[in-house]
């Protein structure tokens, strides 16, 4: 279904729905009788024009009506003299009048104090899943209301959440526009890549992900994570469900925890008009420094000579004038500074709201465009959203909301093997030209591109800045939802709520290399490629839920609730990778051109389940809730489909007993528990089946062929989440201390396992099976504390401070998870074992480098040398690969674990895991009349990062630029220095050792914020009722020992993957200034 359908389909629905309001709205009169009057203001007795005058029944519904003239008459038609009618204005109390003998009534309305920011609200403040209420909640909840937020004015959702929610692990997959994003709640609680949360909008799951179904080479699958297509504007609050008991009502997507958004709706009053202008500029963090042309140049002539004791020789390193390339091949390039720039984003948000008794609306607009800090990458986004609350009567209440989000996102072009641009501008070499010159160094105009160079061919090592102007990878992403509600009070304690939503994401992805931007041969497979990505996934939801509140005795409260809810997803996308096009103005992969991949899929997926949840209190202080989730997923056969969760919570109010009421002290403290169970299902549609794969990479005989892609697993069954939550809540002082919270263990039974060893007789050498256990314990604190509360002075502290500990408890013995070559340069070993964290890895202990041959021997656990039998010469340390490599002066030194004198995998150690051991963030905000002054500070302490950059630029194996550490390298026999010596393609100088393992602590201020908010004189006096300027500066200063340009690394959700930093680029320094004007 096209974008263009969907919304015919919601139009059409919309006239259907209007339609049937204007039937059930229209009443048949049974004693009809005209009453007419005027109305007034009672305070100052003028009359009041454009007054609702609407006649009711008995329950509830609109009959008829109209409104009053320009001087307050009204004359009304009521078509049963037994119904009453009501009278109601704008900033006015209503008025009900029975109408009884009565043919003229005058009607004086009273004023109403409202403003825009403070509503009354009868009754008890509910959580967002509408049910439970706040105080009396027995759960792990986190709320991060927006009031407070506001002046802090963010940009995205995303950036305003990191540490600020504890245990809420936010990290951008890079600074780019539109990357992805990796939340985590509480660590990770699976072996399968889908570790993140279930992201819930106004009560309905959002994903926008694509399935794990498929997995296209020339898609970057970090750029579909979890991206929040709501404007921080248009939010009212935001809450974190943790514990089992909490998430039970969401089945298994919410096995790793609920972030629940509540959007703003209408409000009674007249039209709110809100206009928000934002202007960010960001600035990178000073790159890695590289060396320059001549030193790039001595870097490779020394790599030459240390392996054959040859003086190197090539014109492109050899600054020879007589030369005719000479001008391209002698310039000092700064290639990161050339992809570089300034970033800046504009941003504009426009809402209105308001309503009246009966019918309440928000309609919102916001448009971003966003210029990236690499050149090349933008992001312009469309946000439209409407809601609307319409009460037909006493009884029944109809709901709507659309959302559609447009994004145009264009990015650097990065498919296989191009590699991220950024890292391809660290080791460009430096001397080469970005133009290409003539004989007397003057630009062409051209970019320079040869075939090859002493790197290698161009489309392995292309000039950046030509790959970054002239490659195209554009894609536009149109992400739309249909929500329809109808609530209806069967009786004054049984409510049935009713919802169905309909979403649909659709991405198309453009990507085209010209022959210029790299410069190769005409029959490469990367000259003048073009791709094409579609991908288009729609999401039926229904909700059906009955709540029943029975009247019990005094001090007995009891609510019931009973859930049935359904999805429906389908995905289809299709791929088609083509080459050597005649012409580069041809973009697009068709016509007659070289195909160097073709495919397509389709994707179903369907769930249903039943919900009942009851909730008892006793004396407002004893309370107890009792939930069980039967969940039925079609990605498990029918023997092991239905899934059966249970939850159960305890709260106690404490400070409301007896014996505590004389601590003053105390406004509330409530000790609470929770037990519940949540399953986990695996990201791929059909394990239970045998899918089959066809082409050419199964061809026999130049035939292509059929082939099954792995064994049928009838007996797969859910994964289950065991948690257990213990806390409490406490709120003292006056209110000005509060505390939360919580500890917890939250156990992982039946893990899931993809690569289970099974005999290759089988026909396949794993299998996935359900056997294995894993455990996240943790603790979690936050504090807030509201020093000075006065009218024109206030001033308060917060931080929150967390931490989790994964543990893998057991794994079968054929299951094997390991990864990693360790007698080859470069690599890591992944090994999941029980004992263990996930995210943890191995490698060698780097002892710094050998002073000279004599120096590289074997030693014994008492560092005496050891010689070899019948002589007195001592042996010579050796790598443990084939060939033997005997270690020399100027060689990496590793440690000999087992001190037998070769450095093979028994001398691995563990190296640690990205898993951080504390994060938090602490700030504080001042309020001075209408100035306000925010800051936000967050840190994470103990994650392990390998810095793949600085191994890629302090290698010296072959024909890379380095970096400027690099001049510190070994040179002669007796120099004492912690950088080996340059070999070119010879050595095993950069091992996976821990020379390039850093500690990614770090304390960053994320945030400060001025704000000030114009008094009402000014405000009267220009015609606005609020205005509002700020400036917010992001990531002003990040203390770290992290040698990289920024620690903040993502972590992998795949747990095949390491924690590296490949030099994406980095989040900024920005300086934000803006606007808000209501009137």
């Amino acid at each position: 279904m096209s974008i263009t359908q969907f919304m015919k389909k919601i139009l059409k629905t919309t006239i259907l729905l209007i339609s049937l309001l204007a039937i059930i709205t229209t009443g048949y009169g049974q004693t009809s009788v005209i009453i007419k009057g005027r109305i007034y203001d009672k305070t100052t007795k003028e009359a009041l024009g454009f007054v609702n005058v609407i006649e009711v029944d008995k329950n509830g519904r609109n009959v008829s009506g109209t409104i009053s003239d320009v001087n307050g008459n009204y004359t009304l038609k009521v078509r049963n003299d037994k119904n009453s009618v009501i009278v109601s204005f704008i900033g006015y109390q209503k008025q009900t009048i029975n109408i009884g003998n009565k043919s003229t009534i005058d009607v004086y309305l009273e004023s109403e104090d409202q403003t825009i920011e403070e509503i009354k609200i009868l009754g008890e403040k509910v959580g967002n899943d509408g049910y439970t209420k706040v105080r009396d909640r027995a759960t792990a909840v986190t709320e991060m209301e927006f009031k407070e937020m506001k002046a802090v004015m963010t940009t995205t959702v995303e950036e305003m959440l990191q540490g600020r929610l504890g245990n809420v692990d936010i990290t951008a997959m890079s600074g780019d526009p539109g990357a992805g994003i990796n939340i985590k709640i509480r660590g990770s609680s699976s072996l399968n890549s889908r570790n993140n949360p279930l992201i819930v909008v106004n009560g309905i799951p959002y994903n926008a992900q694509i399935d794990d179904d498929f997995d296209f080479g020339s898609a970057d699958v970090e750029k579909f994570g979890n991206l929040i297509d709501v404007s921080p504007e248009d939010i009212e609050s935001i809450e974190v469900l943790k514990d089992a008991a909490s998430t039970a009502i969401w089945g298994s997507k919410a096995s790793n925890g609920v972030l629940m958004i509540q959007t703003k709706r209408g409000i009674k009053s007249k039209p709110i008009f809100e206009y928000t202008f934002k202007e960010t500029v960001g600035k990178e963090p000073d790159p890695i420094p590289m060396l320059d042309g001549a030193g790039y140049a001595r870097l490779i002539t020394d790599e030459h000579y240390n392996v054959n004791r040859n003086e190197f020789s090539d014109k492109e390193i050899a600054f020879d004038p007589s030369w005719e390339n000479y001008h391209n091949f002698a310039q000092n390039t700064d290639w990161v500074k050339e992809i570089t720039q300034l970033g800046r984003t504009t941003q504009h948000d426009f809402s209105v709201r308001g309503g009246g008794e009966k019918s309440r609306y928000n309609m919102s607009v916001g448009f971003s465009d966003e210029i990236g800090t690499t050149i090349g990458n933008n992001l312009k986004k469309l946000n439209l959203r409407s809601s609307l609350d319409y009460t037909l009567s006493s009884q029944l209440q109809f709901k709507t909301d659309i959302m559609y989000t447009r994004y145009d996102q264009e990015s650097n072009y990065d498919g296989d093997p191009m590699g991220n641009v950024r890292s391809k501008a660290y080791i460009k070499m430096p001397n080469m030209s970005v133009f290409e010159r003539d004989s007397t160094g003057k630009p062409l105009g051209e970019y320079f591109t040869p075939e090859s160079t002493i790197q290698g061919k161009a489309s392995d090592n292309y000039n950046p800045v030509a790959v970054t102007r002239l490659g195209k990878n554009d894609s536009q992403r149109d992400n739309a939802r249909a929500l329809f509600t109808i609530r209806y009070k069967i009786k004054p304690n049984l409510i049935l709520n009713s919802t169905i939503t309909l979403d649909i994401f659709d991405t198309k992805s453009e990507k085209f290399l010209p022959w210029k931007a790299i410069g190769g041969p005409y029959n490469d497979d990367k000259t003048n490629q073009a791709v094409n990505d579609f991908s288009k996934k729609s999401s039926t939801y229904t909700f059906n839920q009955l709540i029943f509140n029975p009247k019990l005795e005094e001090g007995h409260d009891l609510s019931l609730m009973g859930q049935f809810d359904t999805e429906s997803t389908t995905n289809r996308t299709f791929n088609v990778t083509t080459s050597r096009s005649a012409s580069p103005l041809n973009q697009q992969p068709i016509g007659d051109k070289h195909i160097n991949s073709f495919s397509d899929g389709y994707s179903e997926y369907r769930s249903m389940g039943l919900f009942l949840t009851g909730t008892y209190k006793f004396k407002d202080r004893y309370i107890a809730t009792v939930g069980t989730k039967y969940e039925g997923n079609s990605k498990f056969s029918p023997e092991s489909r239905w899934g059966f969760f249970p939850s159960v919570a305890l709260a106690w109010r404490i400070s409301d007993e007896p014996f505590l009421k004389q601590a003053k002290f105390i406004n509330e403290l409530r000790i609470r528990g929770s037990w519940g169970i949540t399953g986990n299902a695996p990201g791929n549609n059909y394990l239970y089946f045998n899918t089959y794969s066809a082409g050419t990479d199964n061809a026999y005989v130049d035939m292509p062929g059929v082939k099954p892609n792995g064994i049928e697993l009838t007996s797969l069954k859910w994964e289950t989440v065991d948690q257990v939550n213990l806390g409490f809540n406490f709120s003292g002082f006056k209110e000005k201390v509060s505390v939360e919270f919580d500890v917890y263990r939250k156990r992982t039974k039946d893990l899931y396992l993809p690569n289970s060893d099974i005999p290759s007789s089988a026909g396949f050498s794993n299998i996935g099976l359900n056997n294995g256990e894993m455990e996240n314990r943790g603790v979690e604190l936050s504090f807030d504390y509201k020093i000075i509360n006065r009218r024109d002075l206030k001033l308060s502290v917060n931080f929150n401070v967390s931490r989790n500990e994964n543990l893998v408890i057991s794994l079968p013995e054929n299951y094997s998870l390991e990864y990693g070559d360790m007698l080859q340069n470069g690599n890591y070993k992944i090994s999941i074992e029980p004992g263990r964290p996930i995210g943890g890895f191995f490698g060698y202990k780097y002892a710094g480098v050998y002073k000279d041959d004599n120096d590289a021997i074997v030693r014994d656990k008492n560092q005496q040398p050891v010689y070899a039998i019948g002589t007195e010469t001592p042996m010579t340390m050796i790598h443990g690969g084939s060939g033997g490599y005997e270690f020399r002066g100027g060689d990496a030194k590793y440690v000999d674990k087992n001190f037998d004198g070769k450095i093979d995998e028994l001398d691995l150690f563990y190296l640690g895991d990205l898993n951080p051991k504390l994060m938090g963030g602490s700030g504080f905000r001042i309020e001075y009349k209408g100035f306000v002054l925010n800051t936000f500070f967050y840190m994470k302490v103990g994650q392990k990062i390998i810095n793949q950059t600085k191994m890629d630029t302090e290698k010296m194996y072959g024909h890379e630029n380095q970096s400027k550490a690099t001049n510190w390298r070994w040179r002669r026999e007796g120099d004492e220095t912690i950088v080996p010596r340059a070999l070119y393609n010879e050595g095993f100088n950069w091992m996976g050792s821990d020379r390039f393992v850093e500690d990614g602590s770090y304390l960053r201020l994320k945030t400060v914020s001025f704000t000030y908010q114009f008094n009402q004189k000014f405000c009267q006096r220009i015609k606005v009722k609020e205005l509002k300027t700020f400036a917010t500066a992001y990531n002003l200063f990040t203390w770290t020992n992290y040698s990289g340009q920024d620690p903040d690394v993502g972590a992998p959700n795949d747990p095949k993957k390491l924690p590296k930093d490949t030099s994406r680029t980095p989040p900024s320094l920005r300086i934000m200034l803006g606007i808000n004007v209501t009137f």
